[in-house]
């Protein structure tokens, strides 16, 4: 089982460094080889990360629909044959999370996939990410860090 944050699933999204990696990582959990995990989080980051491509100009608005709906659509696939699994959000994982932010200086966002990756410890190979803050958390949480954008 691998971790997937939102600067790793967004490669599948936007063709950047470490695209043709995260495709395969998910073209694997789609055949069965192994799952991906990820807090419910992703979803609401992922949004939100495209509609600030549209506000840089990067996407049109007809880009931006189409990209939502795919997003929403491949997750909606995914959840359903059991190649993602969505943790919610609730509110111990949030008081560890809150702990995660003054441990390590890390995000709201990032200090949430931190909390939920941990709880997976045991389960998960890897926290897949190229955030580097979220990278040098995970990696003093004893958790193995794969950045798509180095492979």
């Amino acid at each position: 089982m691998l971790y997937v944050d939102t600067s790793a699933i967004l490669k599948y999204y936007r063709t950047e460094k470490g695209t043709d990696y995260i495709t395969e990582v998910i073209e694997g959990a789609e055949a069965g080889k192994h799952k991906l995990i990820s807090s419910i989080w992703l979803i609401l980051e992922c949004t939100a990360a495209i509609q600030s491509w549209l506000a840089r100009r990067w996407i049109t608005e007809d880009v931006k629909d189409e990209l939502i709906s795919k997003l929403h659509s491949d997750f909606d696939l995914w959840t359903s044959i059991g190649s993602l699994i969505l943790e919610d959000v609730h509110r111990v994982l949030i008081v560890e999370a809150t702990a995660l932010i003054t441990k390590h200086s890390i995000d709201p966002g990032d200090a949430i996939h931190l909390a939920t990756a941990i709880r997976w410890k045991n389960q998960i190979k890897a926290i897949l990410t190229s955030d580097r803050h979220l990278k040098t958390a995970a990696e003093k949480e004893k958790i193995k860090v794969i950045d798509p954008e180095e492979k």
